[in-house]
Parts: structure tokens; C-alpha cells; sequence
């Protein structure tokens, strides 16, 4: 699927969440930003350019809209989670999750055949986020670590693997089940 198509139906799968989560009786603050695939490939070469602070700008556009920066308590986003294509592989799709009050990133990487190298510029997303919100991170984003965990497809779903993610990715927004945006 491309990117551009999953970027719209992502989109709107996290407002509807949102909606959920802002118009619920016990109105839980959102502090989960997400960021669909186009945005994240924007970002992923801003950090490949050191050009963080457009990047940034990328961020904030992103949770402004929502007026998320009202309902969090802190005003930033405690949880980042980007869907991405890896590198330049259409064949590999990564689930990025910034865990920004621990300074800790975890991504599961979608793939079939052999495990992949990770992306650095997805690391480099620490100096955009302190940029976006000073406050954020604990740790120097250089002593950030990245745990990679490999989800390995059977080949004949090479064309499927983007689908494979978004599909992990929408199962953990239904019914409650959020460990990924958790």
C-alpha cells in the first residue's frame, strides 16, 4: 500500500481515537502524538539533513491541531508513535514509540526474509523532540538507546508488509489493548 494511502487512513483511525478519548465520560488527557507515514518520512530526512528544527516545527504541527497541548497535563506529548517505511525499502515498515517521560525508544520492524539495520535517523528524532519541547527528555538524546524488535513475514506477503504493520498498529488502538501507545 503506499505511503500516502496509509497516511490518510492512519490519520483518521487516530482522530476517531482521539475523539473517543476526549469525548469520553472520564475524559482521559491525550498525550499520545502520532505520526502518520508521509510525516514521518519528512521528518526521518529533516534528521538525515540536521535540519532539526523545521522538523520540529513538523512535531508541534502535528499536536497543535488537536489543541492537545490543553488537555495533557504538561503540554507534550508523553508518547510519540510513528508508522514509516524503513529506510527506503518499500518491502520493510517500521513502528516507532518514543516514550518521552522515560527517554526511551522501542521500534518493531516489519519485514520478510532477513532482519534489517536499523535507521539512525530515527534516533536523531531526540534532538527534534527536545527542540519541539524543551522540557522533554530526561536523558542527552545521545545516550538514548533504541531496542529493535524484529517481526519477520512469511515472503509471499512481501507486498503486505506495510498492511502487516498498520494492521499491529491499529489492533493495539481497538478494544482497550494500547501497548503500544501505552
Amino acid at each position: 500500500m503506499s505511503s500516502f494511502a496509509l497516511t490518510i487512513w492512519t490519520t483518521v483511525t487516530y482522530k476517531r481515537w482521539l475523539r473517543s478519548k476526549i469525548c469520553a465520560d472520564h475524559r482521559d488527557p491525550v498525550e499520545k502524538l502520532f505520526v502518520p507515514p508521509s510525516f514521518a518520512d519528512l521528518l526521518n530526512k529533516a534528521c538525515f539533513h540536521r535540519n532539526y528544527k523545521d522538523a520540529a516545527e513538523i512535531l508541534l504541527g502535528l499536536w497543535a491541531p488537536f489543541h492537545l497541548d490543553r488537555l495533557g497535563e504538561s503540554g507534550m506529548p508523553r508518547v510519540i508513535v510513528a508508522l514509516a517505511r524503513h529506510r527506503n525499502d518499500d518491502d520493510a515498515w517500521a513502528c516507532h514509540r518514543f516514550d518521552v517521560a522515560e527517554s526511551a525508544m522501542t521500534t518493531w520492524l516489519f519485514a520478510t526474509g532477513e532482519q534489517r539495520l536499523k535507521d539512525e535517523r530515527t534516533v536523531s528524532w531526540w534532538h527534534v523532540i527536545r527542540l519541539a519541547w524543551p522540557a522533554a527528555c530526561a536523558k542527552p538524546p545521545n545516550e538514548i538507546s533504541q531496542a529493535v524488535q524484529h517481526v519477520i513475514l512469511p515472503s509471499k506477503e512481501k507486498h503486505d508488509v506495510s498492511l502487516a504493520a498498520v494492521n499491529w498498529f491499529v489492533a493495539r488502538l481497538s478494544g482497550g489493548q494500547l501497548r503500544f501507545l501505552r
